[in-house]
């Protein structure tokens, strides 16, 4: 995922965690980073602005949230990929991928400096890559994949739950498949 990201987009990232920092009321003159409440404004962050996911990826998809919190199911339809992708000339291949990442908010400790409000979920995700899939004109099966951080367990309501999704390009070339990063696509598409 790394080679897909621009190379400012650490310091774009940072920015919007700063202004999500904001919206928390100050306590010891340090404000809460509370993501559970205020990280919808990252709704749409793209990792490689050229390659914005809605313009790459034009399929329909449904997101279900599952039996608890922590737990979404994706489903895309059978699409045509040669219709549905915008596709880079040189890209033969394309995975579809999806992963869900849960975030602890954060409170400020005089003496510990910010702690994590939730401990046992913060950083744990679930992800799914399609199978390899080939740019052509013909319908792709219909594609269903489950995502769920902590095992089914449900995640604590002091956190933000992530989706991230994107679409990876490959040129299959001497009987490899040559990724093709810059060309390809990743957006935080809802927080949860």
């Amino acid at each position: 995922m790394a080679n897909i990201c621009e190379s400012y987009v650490a310091r774009r990232l940072k920015s919007k965690f700063r202004s999500i920092a904001k919206n928390g009321k100050k306590e010891h003159g340090h404000h809460p980073i509370l993501l559970s409440k205020f990280g919808k404004s990252l709704n749409g962050f793209e990792f490689n602005s050229k390659k914005p996911y809605h313009d790459i990826f034009k399929g329909k998809y449904f997101i279900r949230e599952g039996s608890n919190r922590g737990h979404l199911i994706l489903h895309f339809p059978a699409f045509v990929p040669n219709q549905t992708l915008n596709t880079p000339k040189e890209a033969t291949h394309f995975k579809l991928y999806n992963e869900l990442v849960a975030l602890s908010d954060y409170k400020y400790d005089e003496e510990m400096g910010y702690t994590l409000m939730s401990k046992k979920i913060h950083g744990k995700k679930s992800e799914f890559y399609s199978s390899m899939l080939p740019v052509i004109k013909i319908p792709t099966q219909p594609i269903t994949s489950q995502l769920s951080v902590n095992n089914g367990m449900g995640v604590s309501d002091n956190s933000a739950l992530l989706l991230i999704m994107g679409v990876h390009f490959y040129q299959y070339q001497s009987g490899r498949y040559k990724p093709l990063p810059k060309e390809s696509s990743l957006e935080i598409v809802k927080v949860y």
